[in-house]
């Protein structure tokens, strides 16, 4: 719970195949998500390297925000997320 709302996490670590990470944290979200489409959600996929700009990565973020009212983030080696 963040400010009294129900928020889902879903962390996903990969080497360079971030295709197949967005496949898993879907699937993840299809199976366990207590609100497919109405709990927010913040979906992290942390890659040894990938491009920072990528078509794939900008069409993925809309597609996920739209259907799954999620967040998607790529980041290369590290991130930090205060909870």
């Amino acid at each position: 719970m963040i400010d009294g709302q129900a928020v889902e996490f879903y962390i996903e670590l990969k080497g360079s195949h971030v295709r197949r990470a967005i496949d898993q944290i879907e699937t993840t979200i299809r199976q366990l998500s207590a609100g497919q489409n109405t709990l927010p959600k913040t979906c992290y996929i942390i890659s040894s390297s990938f491009p920072k700009i990528h078509t794939l990565v900008q069409r993925e973020k809309v597609r996920f925000l739209k259907q799954y009212k999620a967040k998607l983030v790529i980041k290369n080696n590290c991130i930090e997320h205060q909870v």
